[in-house]
Order: C-alpha cells, then sequence, then structure tokens
C-alpha cells in the first residue's frame, strides 16, 4: 500500500504516518491510499470537514462514502470565478472517521462501519 498526498508520499504507510497525514492536510489538500492505480481510497479536506471517496478498479467502480448516521448532504458553491460550475452537494466526515476508515484500508478492510458507499460517475 502506498499513502500519498500532493506534497509527500510514503510506501507502506503506518496507522501513525496516516494520522499524521490526515491530521496535517489543510484545505482543498488531499490523501490517497492505494494498492494499485485505480484501487484506491481518498479524502479532500474541506473547509467543514473531509470527503470521502473510494475507487475499486476505473471510473465505472467510483464511490461516494455516504454517513449512516443521517447526516444531511451540504451544498458548497464553487468560487465566484468559476461561475460555470454547478454546487456541489456532498457528505462531511471527521478526521478521526478518515483515520478510521483509511487504517481500517490498510488492515483489508474497506467498509467503514460508519459509511455505506454509493457508486458515483466521475
Amino acid at each position: 500500500m502506498d499513502l500519498s498526498t500532493d506534497k509527500e508520499a510514503w510506501n507502506a504507510p503506518s496507522q501513525d504516518r496516516i494520522e499524521q497525514t490526515i491530521r496535517g492536510l489543510k484545505k482543498n489538500e488531499f490523501a490517497i491510499l492505494g494498492s494499485a492505480e485505480q484501487v484506491f481510497i481518498q479524502t479532500m479536506s474541506l473547509e467543514g470537514g473531509y470527503l470521502l471517496e473510494k475507487r475499486d478498479g476505473g471510473p465505472d467502480h467510483h464511490f461516494e462514502a455516504i454517513p449512516k448516521d443521517g447526516r444531511s448532504r451540504v451544498k458548497t458553491k464553487p468560487p465566484w470565478w468559476v461561475f460555470w460550475e454547478k454546487p456541489n452537494s456532498i457528505h462531511y466526515f471527521t478526521s478521526d472517521e478518515i483515520i478510521e476508515a483509511f487504517n481500517g484500508y490498510l488492515e483489508g478492510d474497506p467498509d467503514p462501519t460508519f459509511a455505506t458507499w454509493n457508486q458515483i460517475w466521475i
């Protein structure tokens, strides 16, 4: 498994490295934990929390995490200078949830206890 951000990459990361990486993400930064080019779990830090997605082998196998606790989606607006983009409707997760999901994925469990997966088309 490899862990990467836009700044660094680690081969065979530890759970401590995953936690440090997730907690160190700044707004609009991402982290990806994967075993192959099209097999990974990823997150992005946003102002309200973190996104969580996974891919199991290509764009037709891309999923977003949906919280099991009934949290509603949040609409995010693109910056004013990107007026042609539509608002996104997303779910936010906490850093602790993302760390749990990444550590589970590292240990071979791709399904976090707090979320289900919903296929999305990219």
